[in-house]
């Protein structure tokens, strides 16, 4: 496939500066009240036992302790700071408790919309577009 005119890119541009930040539309959404988590009680206790053995018997978890839970090394903090940053909704650096399940619960529970914003967050951050460095990082 051909690489893409300058019109044709200028029209891309002027589409995605009409789109809302992802700062606006977080703050749209937490407006609104979260969906349920659809874990069973049982599923959320084993949850929350292994949440708390990575935060150190504490309530909150911080990018290391979230890191180290991860395994990930070298290369792979890309994603790692990427998957932190979406897991923790109120941007105070630490993951709750509450952020941790609802991130558990869209990978196993969501919707095909939810599975997708996810990814989509994964791979563009708090930005509304996707640029070639995006991509980049995520298959380089």
């Amino acid at each position: 496939m051909d690489d893409l005119g300058d019109q044709q890119i200028e029209v891309i541009d002027a589409a995605f500066s009409k789109l809302r930040t992802d700062r606006q539309l977080r703050s749209e959404v937490q407006l609104k009240q979260p969906p349920p988590i659809l874990f069973s009680n049982e599923d959320l206790q084993n949850i929350r036992k292994d949440f708390l053995k990575v935060c150190n018997e504490g309530e909150l978890m911080d990018y290391d302790q979230f890191r180290t839970s991860l395994g990930l090394l070298g290369a792979e903090d890309f994603f790692a700071r990427r998957l932190f940053a979406i897991i923790d909704l109120n941007g105070d650096q630490h993951v709750g408790f509450e952020e941790y399940s609802r991130y558990l619960d869209t990978i196993f529970n969501g919707t095909t919309a939810q599975k997708s914003l996810f990814g989509w967050r994964m791979i563009a951050g708090s930005r509304s577009f996707i640029e070639m460095r995006d991509m980049y990082q995520v298959f380089y």
